[in-house]
C-alpha cells in the first residue's frame, strides 16, 4: 500500500471511529509504513478536521520525523503505539479508543468474554491493564504492550481500550466488534447470566467469520460503514472518492474532516 493511501485510510478510520462513538475529542489511530521502522499517527488536537496530510511520522523510538503542514504534534499517548509495534511484528495498525460500554467492564472488574459472533474474533477474555493513568512514557507503554500480549484488544481500566490488527481496516473492525460484544454481554446480563461461547464454539465461529486472515471481513465492514456515513472510498493512489449518497452525506458530511456548506437559499 502506498503512503498516500495509508494516510487517507487513517483519516477515514479516525472519522469512522468518531461517528461510531468510539473516539471523541481524545483517541488516536496509527499504522506502520510498510518496509520501514516508521509509523504514521493521527495528531494531537486535530479533532474532526484531521486529514491525510496531518498525520505525524514517527520512528519506533517515538522520535518525530515529520509533521504535517499544520504542524500538529503527535498525541501524548503515542508510547502506546510505539511499544506495541516494537513488541509485535504482526501488528500493522493500532487504535486507542474510549468505547463507553467496553470501558464499563473494566471499571466493574468483569471480564469481556465471547458471547456473540463479534466476540469470537477475540477468542479469550479481553485482558485488562489495571492502571487508569494516561500512558505517556516508554515504561507505561511497554507495560500495556505486555498486558496485550498476543491478543487483538486490551482494556485500560477506567480509561479506554486499544485494538490492534493487520491493517487499518482490521483495526476498525476490532474496535467495532469489541464494543458490539460488550453491548450484547451487558444487555444479556440484565436478563440473567450471559452464556459465553465455549472454546470449540469460539474456534468454529471465528473460522467461519474471520477466515484465514480476516481481510475479506474487514473490507466488508469497512466498505459498509463508509457507505453508511457517505464517506466514499480510497483509491490505490490515495485519492478519496466520495459516495453518491448516504445518511451522513445527506446530513452534510463529506470528506474526512470537512463539512459541506448548507445550500444557499433561493431568492424569491
Amino acid at each position: 500500500m502506498s503512503e498516500a493511501k495509508l494516510r487517507a485510510e487513517l483519516a477515514l478510520s479516525l472519522e469512522l471511529h468518531s461517528k461510531e462513538g468510539l473516539i471523541g475529542y481524545n483517541g488516536h489511530v496509527s499504522a506502520r509504513l510498510p518496509g520501514s521502522d516508521r509509523v504514521l499517527i493521527s495528531p494531537y488536537g486535530g479533532g474532526l478536521k484531521v486529514g491525510p496530510t496531518d498525520m505525524v511520522t514517527l520512528e519506533l523510538s517515538g522520535r518525530v520525523v515529520a509533521l504535517g503542514p499544520a504542524k500538529l504534534a503527535p498525541p501524548s499517548e503515542s508510547p502506546i503505539h510505539m511499544a506495541i509495534y516494537r513488541l509485535r511484528d504482526d501488528v500493522m495498525a493500532i487504535a486507542h479508543t474510549h468505547p463507553p460500554l467496553s470501558t464499563f467492564f473494566g471499571i466493574a472488574d468483569t471480564p469481556i468474554v465471547p458471547v456473540h459472533v463479534s466476540g469470537a474474533v477475540f477468542g479469550a477474555p479481553i485482558p485488562v491493564l489495571d492502571d487508569p493513568d494516561l500512558i505517556k512514557t516508554h515504561a507505561q507503554g511497554e507495560r500495556l504492550a505486555r498486558t496485550l500480549g498476543p491478543h487483538r484488544a486490551v482494556l485500560i481500566r477506567g480509561h479506554g481500550a486499544v485494538t490492534v490488527g493487520e491493517s487499518v481496516q482490521a483495526v476498525f473492525l476490532a474496535s467495532l466488534y469489541l464494543e458490539e460484544n460488550a453491548r450484547h454481554q451487558l444487555f444479556a446480563s440484565l436478563l440473567g447470566k450471559p452464556r459465553s461461547y465455549t472454546a470449540d464454539e469460539t474456534s468454529r465461529v471465528r473460522k467461519a467469520t474471520w477466515g484465514q486472515d480476516g481481510a475479506r471481513l474487514s473490507a466488508k465492514i469497512w466498505t459498509y460503514h463508509l457507505a453508511k456515513w457517505g464517506l466514499g472510498a480510497v483509491t490505490a493512489d490515495g485519492q478519496h472518492t466520495m459516495a453518491r449518497a448516504g445518511p451522513a452525506a445527506a446530513a452534510g458530511d463529506s470528506a474526512p474532516g470537512r463539512r459541506r456548506r448548507p445550500p444557499k437559499a433561493r431568492r424569491r
